[in-house]
């Protein structure tokens, strides 16, 4: 289960950073291009959040409050990155209005507490399967 959640969310998440990285390898030698984009960070934490939900929407032996306050929260982070990806967006159009950097690690320090809760989610539907559903895995 754990391996499905490593395939399903983190890779997938991934995607936006290692599309920029096969792009930055393939640009010609004259043209300057960012290895790292904020837009990417963010856009990788809100996959893995949404991810999230759809784990929790499915799985069936997890406590309903336990689930609600998850997917509660999991909204909230939704709205973070969100507002993160906007100031991403707006950046690109007005620059020098935010410090890039403090955006760039604030969706980085935001990313790697949702790798940590997103593992957590996974971990606690994992323990919730039967044998048999187990099994199936």
């Amino acid at each position: 289960m754990l391996v499905k959640w490593f395939v399903y969310t983190v890779l997938l998440a991934m995607t936006p950073i290692l599309m920029r990285l096969l792009m930055a390898l393939l640009v010609t030698s004259k043209t300057q291009f960012r290895w790292w984009s904020e837009s990417d960070v963010a856009t990788f934490g809100l996959i893995l959040i949404i991810t999230n939900i759809s784990a929790l929407e499915t799985a069936t032996n997890i406590e309903e409050a336990w689930k609600t306050k998850s997917i509660g929260f999991s909204l909230l982070l939704i709205v973070v990155f969100a507002t993160l990806f906007a100031i991403t967006c707006f950046q690109e159009l007005q620059q020098d209005v935010f410090e890039r950097n403090y955006v760039l690690w604030a969706n980085i320090a935001l990313s790697l507490a949702s790798v940590a809760y997103s593992y957590s989610i996974w971990n606690r539907i994992a323990a919730s399967l039967t044998s048999e559903e187990r099994r199936d895995e």
